[in-house]
């Protein structure tokens, strides 16, 4: 099992990551009597990728070449617009597939979240200081 964060210039990357969220969107679509389609899922992953920057984290948990969950995560900045509390991080998406649960991996994949947060900070305050 390996924690990672998505090579959004690695084209193997983008492919795993839009079939793992066909399987996101599948089960989403269960739970709310909807259908989703393709183009949407493919539009929306593609949007979570390109808006990757030191504000947004997109860590990947993949098993033997498998992307089987995800967790995409936004830290507030002053800058952004709407309800925001600077230096406050919140998770807007969050999936581990059927099988792979109650095996704690999305615990794991939350405290790597949380980890990948606390850098993104540590590196916003060192710019900042540059400045």
């Amino acid at each position: 099992m390996e924690y990672l964060n998505i090579d959004k210039n690695n084209e193997n990357h983008i492919i795993k990551f839009q079939e793992l969220m066909k399987e996101y969107f599948e089960e989403l679509d269960e739970h709310e009597n909807n259908s989703t389609s393709a183009e949407i899922v493919e539009k929306y992953s593609l949007s979570m990728i390109s808006k990757l920057n030191e504000d947004r984290i997109l860590k990947i948990v993949e098993d033997n070449g498998k992307f089987i969950g995800f967790c995409y995560a936004k830290i507030d900045r002053e800058t952004d617009r709407g309800l925001v509390y600077p230096g406050w991080g919140y998770i807007m998406e969050f999936f581990v597939k059927k099988e792979y649960r109650r095996k704690s991996i999305g615990k794991k994949l939350l405290k790597e979240c949380e980890e990948a947060k606390q850098e993104a900070e540590r590196k916003a305050k060192l710019t900042e200081a540059e400045k």
